[in-house]
Formats: structure tokens, sequence, C-alpha cells
């Protein structure tokens, strides 16, 4: 079994139902694909510095997940309640961590740092990350969370953000099929800015 960490800011005004709709979608793939997976929900009311510096220590340095859904910039990710895990203050706490950004610009300075302290794998945004609404929405949940997905199901994690890139060429290919180019044009972005800092051949039978 492999220990997952999910933040996840349902609170935010604007994105919260996204954040919220997005750890739904990978909670019920963590548990199928092996219901012994631990999973530890951080919600917006534990998503602050306080928190990320208690809890992170009590892993005591085992490998294991860490996927967050929020807002985030340069070098910090935030909720609601301010910033949780930020550069350089409580970065050196993510030793042994698989660390899965979901959030704008946080592949700049948050992503290297994390790595140069321990982190093995980070993989994110460089730049601002757009999330597409409406009748879309699950297309984006599942072009966000494609990486971790395909991660779990075998695949190095260099050949993971491969994959992830392949299914948004895929999907911006469909919106543009059917007159939604502005909506092809976030994605396209998204593809531009998706990066992979640290060790991309490891796989996730090694957090096992």
């Amino acid at each position: 079994m492999a220990k997952f960490s999910i933040a996840f800011d349902h609170a935010d005004a604007k994105l919260g139902h996204y954040f919220q709709s997005s750890r739904d979608d990978i909670s019920a793939f963590i548990t199928q694909h092996n219901n012994e997976h631990l999973v530890h929900e951080i919600p917006s009311a534990n998503c602050t510095q306080a928190y990320i510096d208690g809890y992170m220590p009590s892993l005591n340095g085992e490998r294991s997940l860490f996927i967050a859904y929020s807002h985030g910039n340069n070098e910090f990710l935030s909720s609601v309640n301010g910033k949780y895990i930020l550069s350089p203050e409580n970065t050196g706490y993510f030793t042994n961590c698989f660390l899965y950004s979901m959030a704008c610009n946080t592949g700049k300075i948050l992503g290297p740092d994390v790595v140069s302290k321990g982190c093995i794998t980070f993989i994110g945004y460089k730049d601002s990350a757009y999330a597409l609404l409406g009748d879309e929405k699950q297309l984006s949940i599942d072009c966000d969370n494609k990486a971790i997905k395909v991660f779990m199901n075998g695949s190095s994690a260099e050949n993971a953000v491969i994959a992830m890139k392949t299914f948004l060429k895929e999907s911006i290919r469909v919106l543009v099929k059917n007159k939604k180019a502005l909506k092809a044009g976030y994605l396209r972005h998204n593809l531009a800015v998706l990066v992979i800092y640290g060790d991309s051949g490891v796989l996730f039978n090694s957090f096992n």
C-alpha cells in the first residue's frame, strides 16, 4: 500500500468546486486501484503552514505522495487560509515525497526547491494553469489527473507526464473540432507549461 496526502481548497469562492471534484476523482481512483492505500485528506481548514509543519514530520521521512488542488504562485501553494507550502520555509519537509501540484506557477521556484531538499519528484505547472468549467469540467479534471493515474498504473514519472501531454493534445483536437477554440487554447497553455523535476524514472511500486 502507498501513503497519499491530498490537499484541496474546497472553500475557495471561485474554484473550490473544481478542487473538490478533482479530489473526488483521484480519491475514487486510488480506492479502486487498491483499497489498502492510505489517504490523508487535507481540506481548506487544514491548508495552513502550521498544519503542514506539524503533519509532514509525522510521516517520519517515509516515502509518500502529496497531491495538491489549490491556488499557487512561484514560491508557494495557498488556500483561503493562506500559504501552506512555501519556499524556503517548509519545503524541507518533503524529503522522500512525490509532489503533484495542480496549481499555478509552482513549477517555477517551489518545485525546484523541494527537489533540491530531497523531494523525489515534482510534477506541476511553471506558469498559470487553467481549469475548464461547465460542460468541459470533467475533461479538465481528467487532464489534470492523467499523469498521477498513469504513474500509479506502472509507468515511470517521465512516461506518465508524456501520457498526460498526449492526452492534452487529444483533448485540444476534440475541442477545436467542436469549435471551442478558446477552451482549446487554455489546455494548449497548460500543455506548454507542464514540468517534471527530480527523479523522472521513479516508479509507483517504490512507494508501496
